[in-house]
């Protein structure tokens, strides 16, 4: 009797090492330790950064109607605080500042709904004119781009929150030069 109680408590020492490991594999696995794509499994690794991205307007993601998808209207965030990009006729120029309540400042991405993104009112334009489905589009995005209030990064999509109902939703372009849709 004696050898069958220093072999029970063995395997229960078994089971309890076997069970152990699995439970710490799941908590891996489930705080991104490994994720759908092969990779880490860490979104800030496959969100791309704010700065330094070609960001494409979604225009019907973004409430402008109708859209006209011959415009394309894009931004690109510097990592000195400008914002540039193509309006849909003509070119702009903003300054913006962010405060990031959610992660490290200098990952240069935007953490979930604490990232906050301000773009200055103050917006200089070029003076252009065009068709008018492209200066409606213009307009629409001008108007709303300086009440900037907050920002979230999601896969590929910025997603800009202003005071209008729909905010401003913006892809990263791919690496072939079109809009990343449906990405």
């Amino acid at each position: 009797m004696t050898a069958r109680r220093s072999r029970l408590p063995a395997a229960v020492g078994a089971v309890v090492t076997v069970v152990v490991v699995a439970v710490v594999v799941v908590v891996a696995v489930v705080a991104g330790g490994g994720g759908p794509d092969g990779g880490s499994g860490d979104r800030a690794a496959r969100d791309p950064p704010l700065t330094g991205t070609d960001w494409v307007l979604d225009q019907a993601a973004s409430g402008v109607t109708p859209p006209a998808p011959e415009v394309a209207v894009t931004a690109r965030f510097g990592a000195d605080g400008s914002l540039t990009g193509s309006a849909g006729c003509n070119r702009y120029t903003a300054r913006y500042t962010t405060r990031d309540t959610t992660r490290s400042r200098t990952s240069g991405r935007p953490g979930g709904s604490g990232a906050v993104l301000r773009v200055d009112p103050a917006v200089a334009t070029t003076r252009m004119a065009c068709a008018p489905a492209v200066m409606r589009v213009e307009a629409a995005y001008l108007a709303r781009l300086g009440t900037v209030r907050a920002s979230s990064v999601a896969g590929r999509v910025l997603t800009l929150r202003t005071g209008a109902a729909d905010p401003l939703v913006l892809r990263a372009r791919a690496a072939d030069g079109a809009p990343a849709e449906g990405r």
